[in-house]
């Protein structure tokens, strides 16, 4: 057993690495034609130019591969708010009679008993959230801190989320690998060679796998309500090795 995301990155660096190998092949070949004295300068550039083709189907094959597995990343380590769907009306009138007695003097002990029975719908939440916020424009810090905790606007869930932001619109760009096959040569001659120009957003993506999903582990400690994707704990990867 092992962390999800941990296997999204070791997915992620297999590809990267096979990848890498494969231009290698294509680069291997390339000094091979370099080498031939038998072929002409037109010859050279005839076989380079199948090669182009290759490389472009290797390019594609990876950002395909690597595009989805950013996406189903996203999607396992997107976040959710808690909907129970229950028929809080009750729970909310009374909460807002509460709110409108006290106003902005509204303590956080009380905020917290008015809200708990609301705890299961995000959306009997964001009732309470859009009065407190439109019609008080002052609060004891305590209440504030509450609200953007049950609300999911703390400063770092909003990191969170501006990470997974990036990541995403990694995915969307259309060519994530550019091996690219030049004629480094000058002055008329005709020496070719595979330059890399694959974006450092997609080189770094192990790693980035790997930060994003300690920093859901770290936030579904504090906020279950939003970051509900279920990641074992050393400890149980620990027995459940030991149970092999």
């Amino acid at each position: 057993m092992e962390k999800s995301y941990e296997t999204y990155a070791k997915k992620a660096l297999m590809l990267k690495h096979t990848h890498k190998q494969e231009a290698g092949k294509i680069r291997d070949t390339i000094g091979q034609i370099d080498s031939n004295q038998r072929l002409s300068d037109f010859g050279k550039r005839e076989a380079i130019e199948k090669l182009k083709g290759e490389a472009g189907n290797l390019n594609k094959q990876f950002s395909d591969s690597i595009r989805g597995l950013i996406r189903q990343f996203c999607k396992e380590f997107g976040t959710s708010f808690a909907e129970d769907y229950a028929d809080h009306s009750t729970d909310v009138a009374n909460a807002l009679k509460i709110i409108e007695m006290c106003g902005s003097k509204l303590t956080a002990e009380l905020l917290h008993s008015i809200i708990e029975p609301l705890k299961g719908s995000h959306k009997a939440m964001k009732m309470i959230y859009d009065v407190l916020t439109i019609k008080y424009s002052t609060f004891a810090p305590e209440v504030v801190s509450i609200l953007n905790e049950r609300m999911g606007t703390t400063a770092e869930i909003n990191e969170y989320l501006d990470r997974l932001k990036e990541l995403e619109a990694v995915a969307d760009c259309p060519l994530l690998s550019d091996y690219e096959i030049i004629n480094a040569g000058y002055n008329g001659m005709v020496r070719f060679e595979v330059q890399d120009r694959t974006t450092y957003a997609v080189c770094a993506l192990p790693d980035t796998m790997m930060e994003i999903g300690k920093q859901y582990e770290a936030l579904a400690l504090k906020y279950p309500q939003m970051f509900t994707n279920y990641i074992p704990t050393n400890e149980e990867i620990i027995l459940d090795g030991l149970n092999d």
